[in-house]
């Protein structure tokens, strides 16, 4: 397996776990879901949705990543909030010693070596950790697509990782996770309302 395949690889584990394991997505995220394909998601979620709240009820725990009790995605609690916690919050350390900004980002790191903060036998690149925050945490002025979405109090511009891993950009989040943003609310509702 090459760098780039093991990395994809990877990122897609972290996907798959963030999905609730909903979709089985190999070798890159746009190769298998191509236009028309993840409307099938918004009530996919639901029934979820629908399952944990019957296991809850019955004296059960199922945790459904993002469907958790305090999901950010609901109830606008993002509104004027941009941006994640990637070298703010959180930070990833490689095997070999490597930093960056969290987990999902240190799986790209192959493809996108900007996002090596440092390393932990020199310490942080004050300039780098700068760099990665003001991408991480700008605002909706850089977030062209986000500003007009109907889910933005829900979104915080997308993940990072994902917006890097698809589009090469920090700020161009794909239209799947935008489409996923959106049937939160609603699934949650299903399994807390």
């Amino acid at each position: 397996m090459k760098g780039g395949e093991k990395c994809l690889s990877m990122l897609d584990v972290a996907w798959r776990a963030w999905l609730g394991g909903l979709y089985r997505i190999c070798g890159g995220l746009s190769d298998v879901l191509q236009p028309g394909t993840l409307h099938p998601l918004n009530p996919l979620l639901t029934h979820v949705a629908a399952y944990a709240k019957g296991v809850r009820e019955s004296g059960g725990v199922l945790e459904v990543g993002p469907l958790y009790r305090d999901s950010e995605h609901t109830g606008s609690q993002l509104c004027n909030s941009w941006g994640c916690g990637a070298a703010s919050t959180n930070l990833a350390f490689l095997p070999e010693g490597q930093i960056t900004g969290c987990s999902a980002l240190a799986m790209l790191l192959p493809r996108f070596p900007v996002l090596l903060l440092g390393d932990v036998m020199r310490g942080l690149d004050g300039d780098a950790v700068t760099q990665l925050l003001s991408l991480a945490q700008a605002g909706p002025e850089h977030r062209l697509k986000c500003q007009k979405c109907s889910a933005a109090t829900d979104c915080a511009g997308g993940c990072l990782a994902i917006n890097y891993a698809e589009s090469s950009s920090a700020f161009l989040p794909p239209d799947f996770y935008c489409q996923t943003i959106s049937a939160i609310p609603k699934a949650w509702a299903t399994l807390w309302g």
